[in-house]
């Protein structure tokens, strides 16, 4: 919940107090990881055929093979972190699934531990709202759903909004503008007046942190995650 109060005050800010942005600070997260130099080290091109899994298995133990860290006990001990786009992690899915019976350490190829870009992820996510929010018969007519909102955005894009899989630029930037104006009026709603006003009052920063906290409160807080932020507290108890 920090996480959606951050974003709140971040939304408000961006437009109207981009002098306050240093006080935002990063994203909170639970989880960090501490920034490390890595060594890179460039492989010989692989002739194999990509679109077949005993050629995806033949360009990944050649890249093991370059790397010369070909010894099976090495592959017990640790994991293979294997970066790529969204069908690159499906042809390790599927590896994985074929070499399952293997009994061989490197046949098994159970050390691989697919890593998915954050652009990839973002692209899946952008999907997934697409799928649960604007398609269907009912989603699209309901005058105050995504998809008619999009609909205003992109008016001469209609044709593409009705596919299966719309443009992926067009669908973010407009879950983001939608997003952002969605904030911005809850932000006019908890304030009472015209937030230029509201600037101009000089507002103090405790004043915008206990106002986004309202704001996701009233707004953005679902039953589902204002009972898994009680849970989540009483087990920190």
């Amino acid at each position: 919940m920090k996480h959606c109060q951050w974003h709140i005050k971040a939304v408000f800010m961006e437009e109207y107090l981009p002098g306050m942005q240093l006080n935002l600070g990063q994203p909170p997260s639970i989880f960090k990881l501490s920034p490390e130099k890595t060594t890179y080290s460039t492989a010989k091109a692989v002739y194999a055929k990509a679109l077949t899994i005993d050629g995806n298995i033949e360009a990944l133990m050649s890249l093991l093979e370059q790397s010369r860290i070909i010894d099976a006990g090495t592959y017990e001990k640790y994991m293979i972190l294997v970066h790529g786009d969204l069908g690159l992690l499906e042809k390790i899915e599927t590896i994985l699934r074929s070499r399952s019976i293997e009994e061989d350490v490197l046949e098994h190829m159970h050390y691989l531990l697919p890593i998915p870009g954050l652009f990839h992820i973002r692209m899946a996510c952008v999907d997934a709202i697409n799928r649960i929010y604007a398609s269907g018969q009912d989603l699209c007519d309901d005058p105050n759903g995504l998809y008619r909102k999009l609909t205003h955005l992109f008016p001469n894009d209609i044709t593409k909004l009705n596919k299966s899989i719309p443009p992926f630029r067009m669908m973010n930037d407009g879950m983001k503008f939608i997003t952002d104006a969605t904030i911005l009026d809850a932000w006019r709603e908890n304030v009472g007046e015209e937030l230029k006003d509201y600037v101009e009052s000089k507002p103090a920063w405790e004043d915008l942190e206990k106002r986004a906290k309202v704001i996701m409160s009233e707004c953005f807080e679902t039953k589902t995650n204002s009972y898994d932020h009680q849970h989540n507290k009483q087990c920190d108890e």
